[in-house]
């Protein structure tokens, strides 16, 4: 695993603030039903350029649009000859560069201005030759990686140049980007420069894995993935689209992505992941909203979690060799009475918990029945003061139990080892005159 992979896990887990940098004042509004849709279409011929037009669409959709309130409509030919008022489109232009001195690609404006642009023949140009032989990979490595992936690097500037359409600046041009990473030659410098200082936000920590960030290593490298950071932006700005599954299916070697999954309206969702990893080498990750580690597995993974929020996050990493099946993680709605829980026959590997409460009690009478695997598959019920005194009580095999405890609720957890289920049990609790 490389050290930025470390660096990003021990961040997480100290509920580290990744950030992003946006002009506020030009962000697209949220219509009646809070979803944000905005119209793409290609100045160039409906004919011309197919596959790289699809390269494309399938970037930004699976990308901003996928993790956000955010619709991307139309896509097709533009109609008339440039954009001229309120509410057109975000118009491209594929540069071809075969024939000129550089590749290109650019966005006009930023935010919802590049809609009311009528100074250039279009709003975004989207270079999609970069194997000509004026990239001659003996001066710049850069390129050579570029010449062989021809359509990653067309995606991953794609998804760059729609961060400035959605109201992104360059990461690396903000105030507390360290002195190594700055970059006094980019030509956005000037244009942030046009806006009001009252209107410039920047947004949590500065993110070196942020798609906005030139002096990203993976940027470099034709980043398509969105960072934790290029996350928490978007949520803040567009919102937060409900996404129950995640589907990492016949992986490549050495992949380190991330994919939030929440249901906007849950308290409480259950977490299921299962699949097959090379043990070992290629990881699973849960982690809580806090950046706290739910869970990390590789090999055979069947794991089921309960935990009392309405997203987690997910994170895959593969080696350089060997893949295998792939994972799927998929979460769930949990509507029940907060005052009972029922587990249901639970699964190997399991650890399910769930919050019980009486806001009102002083004291509450808990009533355990059901069965666990005698010795091996717990039931653990901690009180108010869990934190000094751990559990208080601890119970396995066949169950009948009713005990007071102080307080206005109760934690209860369920863990499992690898083999031997049983039928689960259900908790109560009723307020204790």
């Amino acid at each position: 695993m490389k050290f930025k992979h470390i660096f990003i896990m021990l961040t997480l887990m100290m509920g580290v603030s990744y950030g992003g940098f946006y002009v506020k004042n030009i962000i697209f509004e949220k219509d009646i039903n809070n979803q944000v849709k905005i119209p793409v279409c290609w100045k160039s011929d409906s004919m011309q350029y197919q596959k790289e037009r699809k390269w494309i669409k399938d970037a930004i959709t699976s990308s901003w649009q996928a993790n956000s309130q955010i619709i991307f409509t139309e896509w097709n030919k533009c109609k008339g000859g440039s954009v001229s008022g309120p509410m057109e489109y975000i118009s491209i232009t594929l540069h071809n560069s075969k024939n000129s001195r550089a590749p290109r690609t650019y966005t006009s404006l930023f935010g919802n201005q590049i809609l009311f642009d009528t100074a250039t023949p279009s709003s975004m140009e989207i270079e999609i030759t970069y194997n000509h032989k004026k990239l001659s990979s003996t001066s710049n490595p850069t390129l050579e990686f570029v010449n062989n992936h021809r359509q990653e690097y067309i995606k991953a500037n794609a998804i760059h140049e729609f961060g400035h359409a959605l109201g992104l600046l360059h990461e690396h041009i903000r105030k507390d980007t360290p002195n190594e990473y700055k970059n006094p030659q980019d030509t956005y410098s000037g244009a942030v420069e046009s806006f009001q200082e009252k209107n410039l936000k920047i947004f949590g920590s500065w993110d070196i894995n942020s798609v906005m960030n030139y002096s990203s290593p993976r940027f470099r490298k034709s980043q398509q993935d969105l960072s934790v950071g290029d996350l928490k932006v978007l949520h803040t700005l567009y919102g937060k689209k409900e996404d129950k599954l995640w589907l990492i299916k016949n992986y490549e070697n050495y992949r380190y992505v991330f994919h939030r999954l929440s249901i906007p309206d849950a308290t409480t969702i259950k977490i299921h992941v299962k699949g097959k990893t090379e043990k070992g080498y290629d990881f699973v990750s849960i982690f809580k909203p806090t950046g706290e580690v739910l869970y990390k597995g590789s090999g055979e993974i069947d794991k089921t979690f309960i935990i009392n929020s309405s997203s987690v996050l997910a994170s895959f990493e593969s080696d350089y060799s060997v893949t295998k099946e792939g994972v799927t993680i998929a979460i769930e709605k949990i509507v029940d009475n907060p005052r009972s829980w029922t587990t249901g026959a639970y699964q190997n590997n399991t650890y399910l918990t769930k919050t019980l409460s009486i806001p009102s009690a002083n004291t509450l009478e808990v009533k355990v029945q059901g069965e666990t695997e005698e010795g091996y598959d717990f039931i653990k019920i901690y009180g108010s003061s869990f934190v000094v005194y751990g559990p208080y009580k601890t119970l396995s095999g066949k169950i009948n139990e009713t005990f007071t405890i102080s307080g206005s609720q109760i934690r209860a957890e369920l863990i499992s080892d690898y083999s031997v289920t049983k039928k689960g049990v259900t908790i109560s609790v009723k307020k204790r005159n």
